[in-house]
């Protein structure tokens, strides 16, 4: 669907106004219910964000009426909006593209890395092309993880190993990708395990995983 048409938002804003909706109808008061739904919504909000921008967004919150559960999607969303967009850059990430000129980092880069550092786990499942690789990096280094393990195609084994390269010092980094048995953590770094997705199917698995566990702590 257009995402600037009228009808696309129209549907977005009777969704935001559901919630208060179904308690108003005594269809549910499960609060673990309405937290999800409450929960899915400003999720939404952030898809909109990002296909459509913060005006658009900014907009349908000014319409949406006010109401207990209308509250605390807005209150949420914007709580979380601002937080996300005034997340600093760690000392020693670089943000720049292939030819090493500067970029600003997009908002789907910036939401990935606050998601991972406040609830640990998260699936991306942006297109082709959103920026998914530096939105990993980016949050390894809002993490400050000292270890990073990347299970990737072979194809992309490359890609990764240059957005890295990019985003830090090179004596900063240490970037493995050749024989997992051989992995050799390094103190002081900000380590980088790159592997196919075999890694995990083969008969030394089992010994890769605990001589990376036996090494980082």
């Amino acid at each position: 669907a257009d995402p600037n048409s009228s009808l696309r938002k129209m549907d977005i804003l009777e969704a935001l106004k559901t919630v208060d909706r179904v308690v108003e109808l005594n269809v549910t008061d499960d609060q673990e219910v309405l937290t999800f739904m409450v929960n899915e919504r400003i999720a939404m909000l952030w898809q909109e964000a990002m296909a459509s921008g913060e005006a658009v967004v900014c907009k349908l919150l000014q319409d949406l009426p006010s109401g207990e559960y209308a509250d605390k999607i807005r209150d949420g969303f914007s709580e979380e909006f601002q937080k996300v967009t005034s997340l600093p850059i760690p000392d020693g990430y670089r943000s720049v593209d292939a030819r090493s000129q500067p970029v600003a980092l997009n908002l789907m880069q910036r939401l990935t890395a606050f998601r991972l550092l406040h609830e640990n786990r998260l699936g991306n499942w942006s297109g082709v092309g959103a920026g998914k690789t530096n939105a990993a990096v980016f949050a390894s280094a809002v993490m400050d993880a000292k270890m990073t393990f990347i299970l990737a195609a072979n194809a992309t084994i490359s890609s990764w190993k240059k957005t890295i390269g990019r985003a830090f010092e090179p004596d900063a980094i240490h970037i493995h990708d050749q024989k997992p048995m051989e992995f050799k953590f390094q103190e002081g770094k900000r380590n980088f395990l790159v592997v196919n997705y075999e890694t995990f199917q083969l008969e030394w698995t089992a010994d890769f995983l605990k001589l990376l566990t036996d090494q980082v702590q």
